[in-house]
C-alpha cells in the first residue's frame, strides 16, 4: 500500500512538471509564439556611436542568422538580419553554430542588454567593457544567459544577398549579407592564401577590385579554417557580411564557397579601343571617372631606367604626331621605353596634378604589353610648342639649334633654360636622374629631344637622357641625304633611291629609314642604312638604291639595289628618313591613311603603279609632307626604273 502511494506521488509530480514547460520554448520545428516589437534598424537607431546604450524596455527583435562561427572567421559572435538591417550579437561561447546555425531564426529579448560599437560597427552585448575607457564596448552574453535572452526559432531560412557596388554601401547595409560582382584579387595576391595560417598576424586584408578600379577590402581571420587555402585567380562574384572599421569598408566571408571567382580575369583586351586624344578631350577642368569599357594603346616614351621620372609614372603616346598622356600607377610599374601597351582605363580617374593631365591609380592588372615600337619626335620650335602645349602635352618633341643655360653648377640638375630663335622653355631634371650631375653642352646644340610636361602650371620639358642632346652636328637646314626616287610598280616591284645632296661624306650609321603601313603611327619596318650590305659612307652626290626583297625588274647597267623590308610599301604607306633620330625627309604623312595613294602634285593616284622622281632643283629633304608632296615629277609608265642610279 505504501508503494502504491509513492508511485502515485511520483506520477503526479511528473505530470505537473510536464505541464509547466517554459511558455517560450519553441516547438521542434517552427517559430515560438513571440512577436517582435522592434526591427533591427529601429534598434540600431537607438545607438549613438561611441556610447554604450542600456536597453530597459521589454522589446524583442528577431532575425535570421546569416553568419555563424563554424569556419572560425567569426569569433564569439553571430550575425542576424531581418528585412530592415543586420546586427552582430556578441556571445561568449564556442561552436555557436551547433545551436545557432546560419539559416536559423532567433528572437532576442532586449531588456537588460546593451548596445555598443566596435569602431562604428554596432554590436549587441550583455554588459559594459570599459577596459579601454577611450573606446567603450559591450561584453559578450555569457553562456548561462543564452537561453534567457535568445529564443531559438525555425531552421533553414534563406536570406538572399543584396547585389551592391561599393558606392552603394552605407550604414544601412552594416552587418548584412551582400553580393558584389565582377571582382578579382590583384595579380600580386593571386599566389597568396586567404590569411596567415601560422597566425603570426591575427588577420589579413586584401583589396579586391573590378576592372574599373572599384575596390573593397576583404578581411579574413588567420584562425579561420580556410586561412591556408590559396585565393582564386579568376573574376566573379563574392558574397559576405559587410562591416565597417572606422571609415574603411570591409567584407567578411563565411567560407570559401562565398567566393565564386570562376570567370576569366578582366584585362585590357576586353575593352573597346579609343584614341588618347578622345580621353584627353573628356577633361573639362575637374576630375572625372572615365566611362566604362574603354582602353587606350600606345608606346611608352618615358624611360624609367634613367630615373628622371617617378617610378609610378609613365608617359604613353599613341603614335607619331598623335596624342599622349601620363599614367600614374598604384604601385611601381615595370614597363620600359619602347614597350607597346594596352591599358584598360574604364572607371579610372582623369585629373590634373600640378597642371599635368594624368590617368591616376592604374592597377597593374589593367595593363598588358602587346609588343614594342618607337615614336619619332615632332620637330618644332619653342614658340609653336608653347602655342600648342596642351594638345602636345605628354608627347615626344625635338627642338633644333638651341642653347642651354642654368642648371646647377653647369650640370643638368634642376631647371635649365632651352632657347631657340623663337623663345625659351624650361627643362626640369630631378636630382635622382642618373645624368643629373653630368655637365650640359655649353656650345650650340643641333638637336634636343624631350617629353613635354607640366609642373605647378609651368610648361616644361623632361629630358630622357643626354644621348638625345646632339651638339656640333650637321644642321638640319643644310643639304643632306634625301629620297630622290620612289617607284611603286607592279606586284612586288618597289624601289627607293637616296641621294647625298650635302657637301661632305654621309656616315650611313647615323641614318635610319622607317616604314609606316596603313596609317599606323608606329613603324612596321626600319633599317639603318649602314647594315644593308652596301657602303658605310655615301660621298657627296652619291646615290643608294634600295629594293623590296622580291622585286625583279632589270636595273640600268652598273646599278646595285640593296634589299630591305622598308621597301614593302604600297601607295598609301608613309616612309621617313631619320638622322640621329631626327626626321630629315618624309614621303607621306605618318599616322594617316590617304586611301589608296598619297596625293602628289595634285595627282590623287600618283603612288599607284608609277615612278616619282624628285625635281632636280631639290637639294635637301624636309619633314613637311605638304611641301614635299609638290617636289616630284610623275612618270606614268609602270615599272620605269630607267633613271635609277643617276641624278
Amino acid at each position: 500500500m505504501k508503494n502504491i502511494f509513492y508511485f502515485i506521488c511520483i506520477l503526479s509530480l511528473t505530470v505537473f512538471v510536464c505541464c509547466n514547460k517554459k511558455f517560450d520554448e519553441p516547438p521542434v520545428s517552427g517559430d515560438p509564439d513571440i512577436k517582435p516589437t522592434l526591427s533591427v534598424q529601429e534598434l540600431k537607431s537607438k545607438h549613438t556611436i561611441g556610447n554604450i546604450d542600456a536597453l530597459t524596455s521589454d522589446d524583442v527583435i528577431s532575425g535570421v542568422v546569416v553568419a555563424d562561427d563554424k569556419s572560425g572567421n567569426f569569433y564569439k559572435q553571430i550575425i542576424i538580419q531581418d528585412s530592415t538591417g543586420g546586427i552582430a550579437i556578441r556571445m561568449d561561447g564556442s561552436n555557436l553554430y551547433t545551436d545557432y546555425p546560419t539559416g536559423r531564426k532567433i528572437f532576442i529579448k532586449l531588456k537588460g542588454l546593451y548596445l555598443g560599437d566596435y569602431n562604428k560597427s554596432i554590436q549587441l552585448g550583455a554588459g559594459i567593457d570599459n577596459s579601454n575607457p577611450s573606446s567603450l564596448n559591450v561584453t559578450p552574453i555569457a553562456p548561462l544567459l543564452f537561453n534567457k535572452y535568445i529564443i531559438k526559432g525555425s531552421l533553414d531560412n534563406k536570406i538572399t544577398p543584396v547585389v551592391v557596388t561599393p558606392d552603394d554601401l552605407n550604414d544601412s547595409y552594416q552587418n548584412t549579407l551582400v553580393q558584389l560582382n565582377n571582382y578579382q584579387f590583384a595579380v600580386a595576391d593571386t599566389s597568396k592564401t586567404y590569411a596567415d595560417k601560422t597566425q603570426a598576424s591575427s588577420a589579413v586584408s586584401y583589396s579586391l577590385k573590378t576592372c574599373s578600379n572599384k575596390s573593397i577590402t576583404l578581411r579574413t581571420s588567420s584562425y579561420a579554417s580556410f586561412a591556408g587555402i590559396n585565393v582564386p585567380n579568376g573574376n566573379g562574384s563574392i558574397t559576405g557580411i559587410y562591416t565597417t572599421f572606422g571609415s574603411s569598408k570591409q567584407l567578411y566571408i563565411r567560407d570559401t564557397s562565398d567566393v565564386q571567382f570562376t570567370n576569366k580575369r578582366c584585362d585590357a583586351i576586353t575593352a573597346t579601343l579609343t584614341n588618347i586624344s578622345d580621353i584627353r578631350a573628356m577633361f573639362k577642368g575637374t576630375s572625372i571617372a572615365i566611362p566604362e569599357d574603354l582602353k587606350i594603346k600606345g608606346i611608352v616614351i618615358s624611360d624609367r631606367a634613367k630615373s628622371n621620372i617617378n617610378n609610378k609614372n609613365l608617359v604613353l603616346q599613341q603614335g607619331n604626331n598623335l596624342a599622349g598622356i601620363t599614367l600614374r600607377f598604384i604601385d611601381t610599374h615595370t614597363y620600359n621605353l619602347g614597350d607597346e601597351l594596352e591599358v584598360n582605363v574604364s572607371g579610372l580617374s582623369l585629373e590634373e596634378y600640378n597642371g599635368l593631365l594624368e590617368i591616376t591609380n592604374v592597377p597593374a592588372e589593367n595593363v598588358i604589353k602587346t609588343g614594342t615600337g618607337t615614336i619619332s619626335p615632332r620637330v618644332t620650335g619653342i614658340a609653336d610648342l608653347l602655342n600648342n602645349f596642351e594638345t602636345w602635352e605628354s608627347t615626344l618633341i625635338t627642338l633644333q639649334n638651341v642653347s642651354i643655360t642654368g642648371g646647377t653648377n653647369g650640370t643638368w640638375q634642376g631647371i635649365t633654360n632651352i632657347t631657340d630663335a623663337t623663345g625659351v622653355i624650361k627643362n626640369n631634371t630631378d636630382v635622382t636622374a642618373l645624368f643629373a650631375a653630368v655637365n650640359y653642352p655649353t656650345g650650340g646644340v643641333t638637336s634636343f629631344m624631350a617629353i613635354t610636361t607640366q609642373l605647378n602650371g609651368e610648361k616644361e620639358l623632361m629630358l630622357r637622357d643626354t644621348s638625345e642632346v646632339i651638339e656640333n652636328n650637321t644642321n638640319i637646314n643644310d643639304p643632306d641625304l634625301f629620297i630622290s626616287e620612289y617607284i611603286e610598280g607592279s606586284s612586288n616591284n618597289k624601289y627607293l633611291e637616296l641621294y647625298n645632296g650635302g657637301t661632305g661624306n654621309a656616315d650611313l650609321s647615323k641614318y635610319t629609314l622607317k616604314l609606316y603601313k596603313n596609317g599606323s603611327g608606329s613603324s612596321s619596318s626600319q633599317a639603318k642604312l649602314s647594315t644593308l650590305g652596301g657602303p658605310s659612307v655615301l660621298a657627296p652626290g652619291g646615290l643608294l638604291v634600295l629594293k623590296y626583297t622580291s622585286a625583279k625588274l632589270t636595273l640600268p647597267a652598273g646599278v646595285t639595289a640593296y634589299n630591305t623590308s622598308v621597301c614593302d610599301f604600297n601607295g598609301d604607306d608613309a616612309i621617313s628618313l631619320e638622322k640621329n633620330g631626327i626626321v630629315i625627309d618624309i614621303f607621306g604623312e605618318i599616322g594617316k591613311d590617304p586611301g589608296t595613294s598619297w596625293t602628289v602634285g595634285g595627282d590623287s593616284k600618283a603612288c599607284v603603279d608609277k615612278t616619282l622622281r624628285r625635281k632636280k632643283s631639290i637639294t635637301k629633304g624636309s619633314s613637311d609632307w605638304i611641301a614635299v608632296s609638290n617636289e616630284w615629277d610623275i612618270i606614268n609608265t609602270k615599272d620605269d626604273v630607267s633613271d635609277l642610279g643617276k641624278r
